[in-house]
């Protein structure tokens, strides 16, 4: 499995982003990693994105609890102005600790994850789409993403020089930069994969499916 830094903060933030099935994946994909069932990599771009960006979107989730809370408390107060006789009492979603668990559960992934170190190589083949505009390069966009899916392709083509025939997923939800206005991956990127033998999901759940072949 090969992850970028969205699905990785995907994981702390689907509460507030409403991505449901984004930390019960996490988990599987944990285990999976935990029984040795698969590796995991990540770019060293990843690692450092990861580090920059986890406080403050531990933060928008914390915010987002309160508020909850503050929609709580308007519900109960006035169920309580007009006597609507509720069964349950009214929930504090701020003394929980969900926060701190999606954002461990994301920190696993990263710990379970071997680095690939950037390589001159790949930096270059990442100035080249950057310079001719080759998605996930477009108007704008930064060379992060371009070395990223260059380290990728290169594993890629690592393993195939050695013969192996692992079922390899890459996995992003940046779909601005790797996919077109339909949500589809753009064809510059799957063309890329498909020749190094790397399938492409946006969710982590659909990613383990591809991997595990689940149903």
């Amino acid at each position: 499995m090969l992850l970028d830094t969205c699905i990785l903060l995907d994981v702390v933030r689907s509460v507030h982003r409403e991505i449901p099935r984004a930390a019960s994946a996490a988990v599987r994909l944990r285990e999976s990693l935990d029984q040795q069932e698969c590796r995991l990599a990540v770019s060293e771009v990843v690692r450092r994105e990861w580090n920059d960006n986890v406080p403050q979107v531990q933060e928008e989730t914390i915010r987002h609890f309160s508020k909850m809370d503050e929609a709580a408390k308007i519900f109960h107060d006035i169920c309580e102005d007009i006597n609507v006789e509720l069964k349950f009492e009214r929930p504090l979603y701020t003394e929980c600790t969900l926060d701190q668990s999606l954002r461990q559960l994301s920190e696993d992934l990263l710990d379970l994850a071997f680095t690939i170190d950037i390589d001159t190589e790949s930096n270059n083949r990442a100035t080249r789409r950057i310079m001719t505009k080759t998605p996930p390069a477009g108007r704008g966009s930064e060379i992060k993403d371009c070395i990223i899916l260059e380290q990728y392709l290169a594993l890629g083509r690592q393993l195939i020089e050695v013969g192996s025939e692992t079922c390899i997923v890459f996995c992003s939800s940046n779909t601005r930069d790797f996919c077109g206005a339909d949500r589809r991956p753009h064809a510059e990127i799957v063309a890329d994969l498909s020749q190094v033998g790397i399938d492409f999901a946006t969710k982590l759940d659909w990613a383990n499916h591809l991997l595990f072949k689940e149903v």
